[in-house]
């Protein structure tokens, strides 16, 4: 759904169709909003560690526009040069990823750019087990003593890279407007002081 305008030709060349570009965004939005209403509800462990969903989705986006873009290179090999540029098919396309990211998912570039160094090739969760568990008093009591990861130590996605700064994005043609994010910090803060003032 995050990268579905660069998989859409219609919004290539052009800014799209204005009642296609409003419902790209409104689903965007709408996700963001299912996403809130998760982390108030329930806790995630990643090998047994508690993180933010927040880490999880965006491990997952970063890791699966990397091997959109891998792929794509893979495809048209012939058009390296182009792809690298930002310029031909291929080149605009990778061009429309990053876009989204930098306009929308700045904290996820570095490792989206880490995994397509690394030929990234996966589009399914490569990480360690993930368990989800409903929210509770005695849940609650546990994940506060123990507090939940931003990013997890044995994967870190926001610091820890072998090259933590992004490259310049290649050239762009206009495209749909970027999605503005509400997490506010990827809505740790928030579903905190929910949890908080419900248990009050």
């Amino acid at each position: 759904m995050i990268l579905s305008t660069a998989f859409d030709g219609r919004f290539y060349g052009r800014k799209g169709p204005p009642e296609l570009v409003a419902e790209a965004v409104f689903a965007a939005e709408r996700f963001h909003d299912i996403l809130h209403i998760f982390s108030e509800r329930f806790h995630i462990l990643v090998g047994g560690v508690p993180v933010v969903y927040s880490y999880v989705f965006n491990r997952m986006l970063g890791e699966f526009a990397a091997a959109a873009v891998v792929f794509a290179k893979g495809c048209h090999d012939e058009a390296a040069e182009e792809y690298d540029e930002g310029n031909g098919e291929i080149g605009e396309f990778r061009a429309r990823v990053e876009h989204i990211l930098q306009a929308s998912y700045s904290d996820v570039f570095p490792y989206y750019s880490h995994c397509v160094d690394k030929a990234h090739k996966q589009f399914l969760w490569t990480g360690a087990k993930v368990e989800i568990f409903a929210s509770s008093e005695s849940s609650h009591s546990i994940i506060e003593r123990v507090g939940e990861k931003r990013d997890l130590p044995s994967h870190p996605i926001y610091s820890s890279l072998e090259d933590p700064t992004p490259p310049t994005p290649p050239t762009l043609t206009p495209g749909p407007p970027a999605v503005k994010r509400h997490d506010r910090d990827d809505g740790v803060d928030d579903a905190d002081e929910k949890r908080k003032k419900h248990r009050t």
